[in-house]
């Protein structure tokens, strides 16, 4: 397995140290790593850290060229990392930057806390985002932790296979927008459009959120309004992304879109009808003309003003949920904006 460690200042609960005498940043100490002969012990080396392949990946067999390669350590640096506490949780944000020459994926990231007398006090893993991530890009991670009673150090170690697949390119952003709700919550609004010639399976964005230092805050992922998680080629979906922790602030943000092309087709789009304005409501009917039957999880309203920017999101729900082929259900979305040119209307739901 390759594997890149990074040793970094950390913190007691609630508070991050000072290496270097440089006030609110962490210094990054680059250890001598070690080498594995293979006629003999391991030696030091400056930069690197190779050992034997990762189970699952032959040695007596070369992958094919350019696929599933394991990348040198020295291409895959840590940036932007920061330690973030909730709770009972330590997460580990960070960015892994692929200056290698080719696409890399399967990006993992270890992570390891240890006390004040080194001892490791929790470890757990995550992949970063996107799948596949070209030269010159950075892929996002954040690695959950149960937080221990102290600690005083932490680790991450970065592997990642090389691959000739391109990345993935099916789902554009047209849209977006951020504001906070009523408990103080910053949301991150948007529409995407399937700009592939396939239905794209598992949609989501995945929000890297940074502080004012350009350190990631935080990294979370949301799924888009859709149909039984699908979205036809062609087709637009709006999407509600609530950071989590809730409350995480942050400066800037950029956004990553996923998705999976597949030959399945997409289910039988929901009818909206009847659509009025009451009040500070819009009212409705939604209708499922089969086959099957479908649960509702969602009826989300877009706002857009003048200039037919996105500025307002509602979501209401059918009553029932539950809908068989040919039936009716009422919905509503209540504290629309007063001011919008026009709307659109989505639906999420799943076939039962």
């Amino acid at each position: 397995m390759i594997s890149l460690a990074l040793f970094l200042s950390a913190c007691s609960p609630g508070a991050l140290s000072t290496m270097e005498g440089t006030p609110g940043k962490l210094a990054i100490a680059h250890p001598t790593a070690l080498v594995a002969s293979p006629t003999g012990p391991a030696i030091a080396h400056p930069t690197a850290l190779a050992g034997t392949p990762e189970v699952g990946f032959p040695t007596a067999i070369a992958p094919p060229p350019g696929d599933m390669q394991p990348v040198f350590p020295a291409d895959l640096p840590v940036v932007n990392d920061r330690l973030v506490e909730s709770e009972d949780k330590v997460y580990a944000n960070g960015e892994v930057e692929n200056r290698s020459q080719g696409n890399i994926q399967f990006v993992k990231i270890t992570a390891r806390l240890f006390d004040p007398g080194g001892s490791q006090v929790a470890e757990n893993f995550t992949f970063g985002y996107p799948a596949i991530t070209a030269p010159g890009k950075r892929a996002a991670f954040s690695v959950v932790l149960d937080r221990p009673i102290a600690y005083q150090s932490y680790e991450l170690l970065v592997e990642a296979r090389t691959t000739s697949q391109p990345p993935f390119t099916g789902l554009e952003l047209v849209d977006e927008f951020s504001e906070s709700d009523d408990m103080g919550y910053a949301h991150i609004y948007g529409m995407v459009e399937n700009t592939g010639e396939t239905t794209l399976e598992h949609p989501s964005i995945i929000a890297v959120l940074y502080d004012a230092e350009g350190k990631v805050t935080n990294v979370s992922t949301t799924p888009p309004s859709t149909a039984e998680q699908m979205l036809a080629a062609g087709k637009h979906a709006p999407f509600n992304l609530l950071p989590y922790p809730f409350g995480t602030e942050f400066s800037s943000y950029r956004l990553i879109l996923e998705g999976t092309p597949t030959t399945k087709s997409p289910p039988p789009e929901l009818e909206i009808l009847e659509i009025e304005k009451v009040g500070d409501r819009l009212v409705g009917f939604a209708r499922f003309p089969g086959p099957g039957s479908v649960t509702v999880y969602g009826i989300t309203v877009v706002f857009f003003d003048a200039k037919d920017k996105m500025f307002g999101y509602a979501v209401g729900i059918t009553h029932p949920q539950d809908l068989a082929a040919g039936d009716s259900a009422p919905w509503e979305v209540v504290m629309i904006p007063l001011d919008y040119a026009r709307y659109e209307v989505y639906a999420s739901y799943s076939l039962k």
